[in-house]
């Protein structure tokens, strides 16, 4: 749950005044552990900004990973190099055939489900 600034603003107004955590907790509306790590980074950084979320940023928008998606399932593109070069020249991203990859593991799709997924459209 990420506070607004207004909201720890008064957390250290209220830890100044001497105000037990709990109190805090209760006239605030969060958890206990919440309180004490605001008071814990202000204290380290003086600042009440809240930290960045962790993990690497993605590399690719929602839209592109659909276009991947898309490109795949409906058989514009059979490979993974295939969709690569689309991108590069369609919509001039430049991806490496890794980020495809993960990109189509965050939607739930593995090249073996594709290839049975194609298999059994063709015998159908």
């Amino acid at each position: 749950m990420t506070l607004s600034i207004e909201k720890r603003e008064m957390i250290i107004k209220l830890h100044q005044e001497g105000f037990s955590h709990s109190k805090k907790a209760e006239l605030i509306g969060c958890s206990l552990s919440t309180i004490k790590n605001i008071i814990r980074n202000y204290a380290l950084n003086d600042s009440l900004e809240p930290k960045k979320p962790p993990g690497r940023k993605k590399v690719l928008e929602d839209r592109i990973e659909r276009v991947i998606k898309n490109l795949l399932l409906n058989g514009t593109c059979h490979t993974l190099g295939q969709v690569r070069r689309y991108l590069s020249k369609n919509y001039n991203v430049l991806v490496s055939i890794n980020t495809i990859r993960r990109s189509l593991q965050r939607q739930g799709i593995t090249l073996e489900g594709l290839k049975f997924q194609k298999y059994a459209i063709l015998f159908l």
